[in-house]
């Protein structure tokens, strides 16, 4: 058993527990509603209080089972990660949803090792491109715009 908090499990349950909280704080200011008829609010609070107890559980074994200990940050990927999020939200507007969508899994995709631009992934890119606009555009009927204000 370690003591330290500076293992592996334990900071990326703080970082669970950070972005649930950030996500019920903001979803805060919006109407909860209901599970019969939910508000704005409803999904954003439960998915934060869900990463919240995820966060938590990971801490707590990470402090009870032992963990490794973080040697160093990957800052490379994690940057990756940031741009195709951030960029996600500022191009979201500007190009519509398909496009914006090809640069989150893109920028996103380079953030692994592992990654080798090849049939099988843009296979599943176009995939993922087309079932996002069929669920959330379609199906959920979330005003998302097609094209952007840039076309």
């Amino acid at each position: 058993m370690t003591s330290s908090f500076m293992t592996k499990g334990f900071l990326s349950g703080a970082m669970y527990a950070a972005i649930g909280a950030f996500a019920v704080y903001f979803a805060s200011g919006y109407r909860f509603g209901s599970l019969a008829r939910m508000g704005p609010g409803y999904f954003p609070t439960a998915l934060g209080v869900l990463l919240i107890a995820v966060g938590v559980i990971c801490m707590a074994r990470a402090i009870y089972q032992g963990d490794v200990a973080v040697e160093g940050i990957a800052w490379r990927p994690l940057a990756l990660i940031f741009a195709a999020t951030f960029g996600f939200g500022v191009l979201l507007p500007l190009l519509g949803l398909p496009l914006a969508l090809l640069y989150l899994i893109g920028v996103g995709s380079l953030a692994s090792r592992l990654f080798s631009l090849d049939l099988t992934f843009v296979a599943g890119m176009a995939f993922f491109v087309i079932a996002c606009i069929g669920l959330f555009v379609y199906g959920l009927g979330l005003s998302m715009p097609l094209l952007g204000s840039l076309f």
